[in-house]
Parts: C-alpha cells; structure tokens; sequence
C-alpha cells in the first residue's frame, strides 16, 4: 500500500526534527528529499 501523504505520526515527527535544527542553526533545515524519504 502507497501513500500520497505520510502518516500523520510520522510528519509530526519529522516537522520536530526539523523545528529542533533550527534552533540549533535559523539557516538548516531539513531539504524536500530528505523530508520525503
């Protein structure tokens, strides 16, 4: 079975991560294929 959107657990999670790298550095951030993979 295939996704169009991920699982709402797992975009959470990675919007997290994402969150927490910039308030290490304002400038990373996760890239679209690293989101998506």
């Amino acid at each position: 079975m295939l996704f169009e959107e991920p699982l709402a657990f797992v975009k959470a999670f990675i919007d997290d991560i994402n969150d927490s790298l910039k308030e290490i550095n304002p400038n990373a951030t996760l890239s679209m294929t690293q989101k998506k993979w």
